[in-house]
């Protein structure tokens, strides 16, 4: 999965193989310790077999254990202290396997050569060797391995052993059969260079799999939900260490804006704002953070739909009863008369916070019929100017009062007038100001006449709630939502199982 939610997930200090050959290093060190260990015991076994039972073979078994706690400790020493470790890295294996060749002319001298030929110690140690480079993770390695135990045992045979048979040499100790030993032993080698690169690939595959469902700190990311300028939105399962699960939505700022300051400082904010902001029909905020460089805010996940996907409903189904778009309206105005009135910070002082960017993309509604307001990415608290020196508008200008294109001004009216076009085009079924151009659209928030909508106690409310002074205008969410309580005193009143049916035949049309 090729997104930027897993794109972050993948900026880490360390990579996968880093960390595998980290480890791959230290198995290793722990290795050389035992291997320090078996020649101690194989030594004293030679001592042993030196005086006791044949001198002949226990002698150079004995310095042969003498050169390997030497040359282990050598390499323990080397990765411990961190000198020329690639260098180490690549001599071990091939000292291991040079072990093989020097125990093929011992036993020749202490046994014959015939014995050597037969004997299973050789292939066996041989063997071992070759798959325990597959372990070390470098695909070279088990091929050039193959090549020199090839190549060491081809010198031994031809070198050594071939003149000291008798005639007739024996089928199994011709020249012929040694060829498919080496040829064998190369191939073998080639086989584990094929199996490392393999389990490479896997590993990578494996990896990538978990990744893309992976614990992002205590949140197990799912697939993207919506998209906006300066992040993305996505499904996520809350997995604390007590074992319960609970789903969340989580907002990411985008990994190439992780370095601008000032949107780190928005997110921050509009954190700060949503953890004041607790009200049943606000999405909840539960946490915010950083993991690497990718800051995240968690939200309560609202499994349904937004008002954005609705109104496209209604253009296809037909309107919706004035009833409902009245309970509609009522419950996003109870959210605003909160953040307008009722939230305070840490110090019991009232904030007055503005949304700024109230449109139908950030107005849910789940599948149990309840509506709720999210996004406060440009909020701002009540009497705070825009610098209006920019180029940039801050929000959607279709939904956006005329006093923030024209003075900036942040007051709790320009909320109620982006309310009111987005239950104007609930109950119309079609949209108020948005037109082809920017320009356009613009200019019709400034001058367009609001068109009636033949039912008389709505007109009379969007003539209050859509005028363009804010002075005249429903001041802020609690006297909207009083207007919006006649309505419904008029209209009847809508419970959230009727909205929750529209909800449910949205869902349920596949070209939703």
């Amino acid at each position: 999965m090729d997104d930027p939610v897993h794109n972050a997930l993948r900026s880490r200090p360390i990579s996968l193989w880093q960390a595998l050959e980290s480890g791959v290093i230290g198995l290793e060190k722990t290795l050389a310790r035992w291997a320090q260990l078996v020649m101690a015991i194989s030594g004293f076994i030679a001592v042993y077999v030196s005086f006791f039972v044949t001198p002949q073979m226990g002698f150079p078994l004995l310095g042969l254990c003498v050169l390997g706690f030497g040359w282990f400790t050598f390499v323990h020493t080397m990765l411990d202290r961190e000198i020329a470790v690639p260098t180490v890295r690549m001599a071990t294996p091939i000292v291991e396997v040079s072990i093989a060749a020097a125990a093929i002319p011992v036993m020749v001298l202490t046994e014959g050569p015939a014995y050597a030929l037969g004997s299973w110690v050789p292939a066996q140690l041989y063997t071992v060797f070759i798959i325990g480079s597959i372990l070390r993770l470098d695909p070279k390695l088990p091929a050039i391995l193959g090549v020199v135990a090839g190549l060491q045992y081809g010198a031994v045979y031809w070198g050594l052993i071939l003149g000291l048979l008798a005639d007739p040499i024996p089928l199994l100790h011709q020249p012929r059969m040694q060829i498919v030993r080496v040829l064998t032993l190369m191939s073998f080698g080639v086989a584990g260079s094929y199996a490392v690169v393999a389990m490479r690939k896997a590993v990578e595959v494996a990896n990538n799999q978990v990744r893309a469902t992976e614990l992002f700190g205590k949140y197990r990311i799912g697939k993207q939900i919506a998209s906006g300028g300066m992040g993305i939105v996505v499904e996520a399962m809350y997995c604390p260490e007590g074992g319960f699960e609970r789903k969340v939505a989580i907002k990411l700022i985008h990994p190439h804006l992780a370095s601008d300051t000032v949107l780190i400082e928005r997110f921050r904010e509009e954190a700060q704002i949503c953890a004041q902001l607790r009200h049943p029909n606000i999405v909840a905020a539960l946490d915010f953070g950083v993991v690497g460089e990718t800051y995240f805010f968690a939200m309560e996940y609202v499994d349904g739909t937004t008002l954005n996907q609705l109104i496209a409903h209604v253009r296809e189904e037909g309107p919706l009863p004035p009833a409902l778009v009245a309970y509609i309206g009522h419950e996003v105005a109870s959210a605003l008369a909160f953040a307008h009135s009722g939230v305070r910070d840490g110090n019991g002082k009232l904030m007055g916070v503005v949304h700024r960017d109230l449109s139908p993309t950030n107005v849910l509604v789940d599948r149990a019929g309840q509506v709720k307001l999210t996004d406060f990415g440009v909020a701002r608290l009540a009497g705070v100017s825009m610098d209006l020196k920019t180029t940039t508008l801050v929000g959607k200008p279709s939904y956006m009062a005329p006093e923030q294109l024209q003075d900036g001004a942040i007051l709790p009216a320009a909320d109620v007038w982006s309310l009111a076009v987005v239950l104007w085009e609930l109950l119309m079924g079609k949209r108020l100001f948005r037109k082809k151009g920017m320009e356009a659209t613009l200019l019709a928030v400034l001058q367009k006449d609001i068109p009636n909508t033949d039912i008389a106690q709505w007109d009379a409310f969007f003539a209050k709630a859509l005028v363009r002074d804010p002075a005249v205008r429903f001041k802020n969410g609690g006297e909207m939502m009083e207007a919006l309580q006649q309505l419904q005193q008029h209209f009847g009143y809508a419970r959230p199982d009727d909205l929750a049916a529209v909800v449910a035949s949205l869902l349920a049309d596949p070209a939703q």
